[in-house]
């Protein structure tokens, strides 16, 4: 879709050089949102080609992703109406008794300013979340639901996925580029979403929140451990290290939406050369834009898409692996 503007014939190697200079340029010059803010901003476009030449230097072969569930790889709104995140689509469901219903309004009333709060500490927010996240699961217990009924509702789920989303992930699929989808959301309700999408892959793992039933089918609980919004990093996991299998040494792109996604991985558990950072700033304001375009080195603003990720990668396959570029260098 966008390769077509990198592969052009001259010299591999300067062609796609020029390719970087042109996206980042692309990037800077893009048009406002109707909110009045910019699509894309990018705080610092020296070091973004700086990053965008390292990820190009070492290949498609040391490349991995880390990405975000809810509101990055699903969208934040789909025509005008908001797109729900992974425990949102139980309590949206009919089946759910009104009590229920009731009592998760109240504890979203109660927990989302603080999960919002950009002032408030991590330490201090998240004794917080723990609460909200095991409040929001042991609610779904108390509603005694079944298997079956929990399937229909999670194939009946109004999540839409970003356009390009597919392209994305089919061409990481087609590469064997290592993904890891790493969400404090409902883990079934993320691989149902993937594998009704066609998007499953042994090149793709899912770390998250998945549910335990009974021998008849009723919802008891949720695995340890917990992943909740302050938690979500490898480094706090332990548990879950052994199924991160990423090459040594690599290059990462993360993409999330919160100012916690950018804390998903760590140098011990992820080792990477490089990590670039793109962030989906679903809800703008001028203190959240500070905030993000100091911790992403690309933020993108009421963007539905995937489309710059997707520029991302088509780039990087079109640079020459490291061996040829080796071979390829001229000789005195």
């Amino acid at each position: 879709m966008f390769s077509g503007l990198f592969c052009h014939k001259r010299p591999l190697r300067a062609k796609v050089r020029d390719g970087v200079r042109e996206l980042v340029n692309r990037l800077l010059s893009c048009k406002h949102t109707p909110n009045g803010y910019p699509a894309v901003v990018v705080d610092q476009p020296c070091l973004l080609e700086r990053k965008l030449n390292a990820l190009l230097d070492r290949g498609i072969g040391a490349f991995q992703v880390v990405s975000d569930f809810d509101h990055t790889l699903s969208k934040f709104r789909h025509n005008n109406i908001s797109v729900p995140i992974t425990h949102g689509v139980f309590y949206a469901s009919s089946n759910l008794p009104p009590t229920i219903k009731q009592r998760w309004e109240d504890t979203l009333e109660f927990y989302l300013p603080i999960e919002r709060d950009l002032n408030m500490p991590d330490v201090k927010k998240a004794p917080h979340m723990v609460e909200f996240w095991n409040k929001a699961h042991d609610l779904l217990v108390q509603a005694n639901l079944h298997q079956s009924l929990m399937k229909t509702m999670m194939q009946h789920s109004r999540i839409v996925l970003r356009e390009h989303v597919h392209t994305f992930l089919h061409l990481l699929r087609e590469h064997r580029v290592p993904v890891l989808v790493f969400s404090a959301g409902v883990g079934d309700i993320i691989e149902t979403v993937l594998e009704q999408e066609d998007l499953c892959s042994d090149n793709l793992r899912v770390l998250s929140n998945f549910m335990d039933f009974d021998s008849e089918g009723i919802l008891t609980g949720f695995r340890s451990p917990l992943v909740h919004m302050l938690n979500k990093t490898i480094r706090d996991l332990p548990e879950l290290q052994k199924l991160c299998c990423f090459p040594d040494p690599s290059t990462l792109l993360l993409l999330g939406d919160s100012v916690a996604d950018t804390r998903m991985v760590d140098e011990q558990h992820v080792p990477s050369e490089v990590t670039l950072k793109i962030g989906f700033l679903n809800e703008p304001g001028d203190e959240s834009l500070a905030l993000y375009k100091s911790i992403y080195d690309v933020v993108l603003i009421d963007d539905e898409t995937f489309r710059v990720p997707l520029m991302i990668l088509e780039l990087l396959l079109c640079a020459p692996n490291p061996e040829e570029a080796k071979d390829n260098k001229p000789t005195s």
